[in-house]
């Protein structure tokens, strides 16, 4: 609702499938809540189960613990950009129970 700055780009749903197939992976920094860089996410997607975007991250060691706040950059470079709040969670997201 921004109408002074440009808009940021729309999260794709569920995910852009020709990012995933084309071989180059792309990496998204993410940070501490004091906006120190603490890992890179990859392979976004929204899962219709949990109801919300997932992606694989890797993180140090201090900031893996689940439930810990993190601060995801959104948008790509020369574009407008912000950052989206994440909380880390164990996987897998979806408990097995099939018997």
């Amino acid at each position: 609702f921004d109408k002074e700055n440009d808009p940021v780009e729309q999260l794709p749903l569920p995910t852009v499938v020709a990012e995933n197939a084309s071989g180059i992976q792309g990496f998204t920094p993410v940070f501490s809540m004091d906006h120190k860089m603490v890992g890179w996410a990859s392979n976004r997607g929204y899962s219709l189960y949990g109801r919300s975007f997932i992606s694989i991250t890797n993180l140090e060691i201090e900031y893996a613990k689940e439930g810990t706040q993190l601060l995801v950059l959104h948008g790509n470079e020369g574009k407008r950009r912000t950052m989206i709040r994440a909380t880390v969670k164990n996987a897998p997201y979806k408990p097995d129970r099939r018997k």
